[in-house]
């Protein structure tokens, strides 16, 4: 069979449909690349592009009959995002572990090219700026004669190590984490569980949800689980990502009753926590924190060396990092562009000023995520 023709901007090809042909290609792309980050593994992709069944596109850079490099956009208002961030912690493009420095700038200077023929803006959010690749894509935008702005928006604080066992040393040095672990262990006899396939996944979303709607039911920041529908998704991303081998459930258990709950992911060397929650009712044994110390075990057991606490600065986690990582947003339009480029100056300003920002926090963004919930639907073919 012959894989269908797309089009083609400089050395890119641009898939409108994203079919059989197209999966099978990116999923060995995503095997052989550099990050394997699991925001941009196939499953999950492919489970998002069904919701924007048409304006998604990718973009790929292909030497001879082999993929090298690629990124999933879809467009709102003539805008384009990743489209993995529908659930993220960062984004990253996807390069083929023996891609040269040559198709990288082939590849970001395509892109750029292609969002000047489209008339179009570009909004990439949680940009993974440790990447190696970085550099040469602000290079490429720095030439492309196109308005571009890259503003610090937040941080993956990380505790890195050479040896997973620094890692459970380091963890377990807190006394009053060890204290919380003896006694959920010997007064509630707690039995803790580690699932690396699709064992009780639905029992345990379902969990999962109930615990996260008690945990915020009487805060300020109800839990978005109340919506039924942002169940379903849930449950849907963690099939993606079991089926992509890369998803790590954590949970602690009291008279068969799920208490304590981690999802974790796996990117090569590291363990990201991509979610956590506990029941209130078990608040003072700080059930998801205990969970720290059998992640760090796990560890050891998989040879992982990096513990990411995933996207945010949440005070917790800086009692075990050693590494801040920053996460960029990435502006690019037309200069002549000028509502976006204000609207881009704006979030810049925003983000700069704490006092302006903590009000984002507590009341604008809380309203975006209520609105962003309401548009999750069931209806996923």
């Amino acid at each position: 069979m012959i894989e269908p023709e797309a089009k083609t901007v400089r050395d890119l090809v641009i898939d409108n449909t994203l079919d059989s042909f197209f999966w099978a290609d990116y999923a060995d792309l995503w095997h052989n690349s550099k990050s394997r980050s699991p925001f941009q593994a196939p499953g999950i992709l492919q489970f998002f592009s069904q919701k924007y069944t048409n304006s998604v596109i990718a973009i790929r850079l292909k030497r001879e009959q082999s993929t090298v490099g690629a990124v999933l956009l879809k467009k709102e208002r003539n805008i384009y995002s990743f489209l993995s961030d529908l659930k993220t912690d960062a984004n990253f493009f996807v390069f083929r572990n023996n891609c040269s420095d040559g198709d990288i700038d082939n590849f970001f200077a395509g892109l750029l090219d292609f969002i000047k023929q489209q008339h179009s803006a570009v909004i990439f959010n949680n940009v993974a700026s440790w990447a190696g690749y970085f550099p040469v894509f602000e290079k490429c935008a720095a030439k492309s004669n196109l308005f571009f702005q890259a503003i610090d928006y937040s941080v993956c604080p990380v505790l890195k190590c050479e040896t997973p066992e620094e890692i459970r040393a380091i963890i377990n040095r807190s006394r009053t984490l060890r204290n919380s672990v003896n006694k959920i262990k010997h007064n509630q006899k707690a039995v803790f569980e580690v699932l690396t396939d699709d064992e009780d996944l639905e029992n345990w979303v379902k969990e999962f949800c109930f615990s996260h709607i008690q945990r915020w039911e009487k805060t300020s920041t109800p839990s978005s689980y109340t919506n039924r529908d942002r169940q379903v998704f849930l449950l849907k991303c963690l099939q993606a990502w079991c089926k992509d081998k890369v998803l790590v459930r954590f949970a602690i258990k009291v008279n068969q009753q799920r208490i304590g709950f981690h999802i974790c992911l796996i990117e090569g060397n590291s363990l990201i926590g991509h979610s956590m929650t506990y029941h209130p009712d078990y608040q003072k044994l700080s059930p998801a924190r205990v969970l720290l110390l059998t992640m760090a075990e796990w560890m050891m057991e998989k040879k992982l060396r990096i513990l990411d606490f995933g996207n945010g600065n949440e005070k917790y986690k800086y009692n075990y990092i050693n590494q801040e990582l920053v996460l960029k947003r990435v502006f690019i339009s037309q200069k002549a562009n000028f509502l976006f480029i204000m609207k881009s100056q704006l979030i810049k300003l925003v983000k700069n000023n704490s006092g302006i920002y903590n009000i984002y926090q507590k009341k604008i963004k809380i309203y975006l995520n209520r609105n962003r919930d309401a548009k999750i639907k069931t209806s996923y073919s």
